[in-house]
């Protein structure tokens, strides 16, 4: 991606690159939970995870775009080069993988039944099958 955007390599370049993986792995997540939650054949399980998550995901893109746009008016050449435009392009790929190709992968994988079978029943996880971070498990001291 850098060199395409004739970036070079770079203090902010590098933190740009680690926080894409945080971005890419979020959608990817995701929507292979959701796919993998889902019943039915896995055309349909795709579409229920495209479907369910595809607002969350491109509202999540909207504000990072929508906070890095100032920078575009800033005036300093090396802000909109290594902030905006980077972050455009990170946003772009991370939409395109998530929402696009990632379906189509799991699609594939799953009617070869190489993997990713759905669950035999429905799996909730909800907040109360968590551990609260306040309540640490307790040892019994005999």
């Amino acid at each position: 991606m850098m060199a395409v955007c004739d970036l070079k390599m770079s203090d902010v370049s590098t933190i740009n690159m680690v926080m894409t993986v945080g971005l890419a792995v979020e959608a990817v997540a995701h929507v292979t939970r959701a796919f993998m939650l889902s019943k039915g054949s896995p055309s349909v399980r795709a579409t229920a995870a495209v479907n369910g998550l595809a607002q969350p995901i491109l509202n999540g893109a909207f504000t990072t775009i929508l906070a890095v746009t100032p920078l575009l008016f800033s005036g300093f050449k090396y802000l909109i080069t290594y902030f905006f435009f980077q972050y455009l392009v990170i946003i772009a790929l991370c939409l395109w993988n998530g929402l696009v190709m990632l379906p189509v992968v799991l699609v594939v994988l799953a009617s070869t039944g190489l993997v990713l079978k759905p669950p035999a029943s429905s799996v909730k996880v909800g907040l109360d099958d968590c551990t609260s971070v306040s309540d640490p498990p307790v040892a019994k001291v005999e």
